[in-house]
């Protein structure tokens, strides 16, 4: 019997099967010098079935009639394992002869096939493959720098939130030293972290982007329409501490001098007191001065006129 699918001659009972066979390859294949060759050495014992597919039944061949006249003359073929090598035969392992480029298979399967053709298509399937793939890295690509730049935006706006906090917790303090109440503190935006994607080998064609990183996209736009609007947020947060920083200067400024002239004032005061004070008691001192310098002047009097008084009466 003989393979549809890969042509190796299988099981033959008997001589006239054997020449069947031989004539099927010889009409089929023609100028193929295989056929012949491999014909007269193949054992009609050696394979009983083929992997690759289903055999063809072996009534065929033993109940078609054959016009064989010189049965007696044929021989039998010899085992290919025990006379000639695979190798000698350009045949496989399993049986099959290696085909040579540009050759079709033993039997027409109704698909006209090469060798070369199958190598073209070969070629062709790792071509797409190929494009596929480097579809699939444009788009992972494209991902990264989305992720990239998606974090970059997070770590901008968590800056930009903290920036805010500074300032509403510097506004809190002077509302405090002003005698108004604080606002409460900020809530802080929730913290978001991107694990990035490990470096991949630049592919050799872009592609356009799928529907997954035009979604991506608007995203992005949307948190950088965020980040500017916080942006322009923190800007007039920073104006208005701009100006009540003036305010506070100019505040201090006034304070500064008005403290300076209360304490001339007051020194001018503290000297003309101290002055007036000093003047009183120098006054008062000299009073008393003068009422002892009087006191002893009438006490010599006295003193002169007793001893005037003695001499006298002595």
């Amino acid at each position: 019997m003989v393979c549809t699918w890969c042509g190796i001659v299988t099981a033959s009972e008997t001589k006239a099967q054997y020449l069947y066979v031989k004539s099927v390859h010889e009409n089929q294949l023609k100028q193929d010098q295989w056929a012949t060759e491999s014909l007269k050495t193949i054992n009609v014992n050696m394979v009983k079935s083929c992997s690759r597919g289903t055999p063809t039944s072996t009534t065929a061949l033993t109940s078609t009639p054959l016009a064989v006249s010189n049965l007696d003359q044929v021989q039998p073929p010899n085992p290919i394992s025990s006379h000639i090598p695979f190798k000698i035969l350009n045949l496989d392992p399993s049986g099959r002869r290696r085909l040579t480029e540009g050759e079709e298979p033993p039997f027409d399967l109704g698909v006209k096939w090469t060798g070369k053709s199958l190598m073209a298509t070969q070629e062709l399937m790792v071509e797409q493959q190929e494009e596929l793939i480097n579809d699939a890295e444009a788009i992972l690509e494209e991902t990264d720098s989305m992720e990239d730049q998606v974090e970059e935006i997070m770590d901008m706006t968590h800056e930009i939130t903290n920036t805010r906090d500074v300032i509403l917790n510097a506004l809190n303090a002077i509302r405090l030293d002003m005698g108004l109440s604080s606002n409460p503190s900020p809530t802080p935006l929730p913290t978001r972290s991107l694990t990035r994607s490990p470096s991949r080998p630049k592919p050799t064609r872009r592609t356009k982007v799928g529907k997954g990183a035009k979604s991506k996209v608007a995203k992005l736009e949307d948190s950088v329409r965020m980040s500017e609007m916080i942006g322009d947020h923190v800007v007039d947060e920073k104006t208005t501490i701009t100006s009540l920083d003036m305010k506070m200067d100019e505040l201090e400024t006034k304070m500064s001098v008005r403290m300076d002239e209360l304490e001339t004032k007051m020194t001018t005061k503290m000297d003309k007191l101290e002055a007036k004070m000093d003047t009183m008691k120098m006054s008062e001192f000299e009073a008393k001065i003068d009422k002892l310098e009087g006191g002893l002047e009438a006490i010599q009097n006295m003193l002169v006129e007793l001893i005037e008084n003695k001499g006298e009466r002595s």
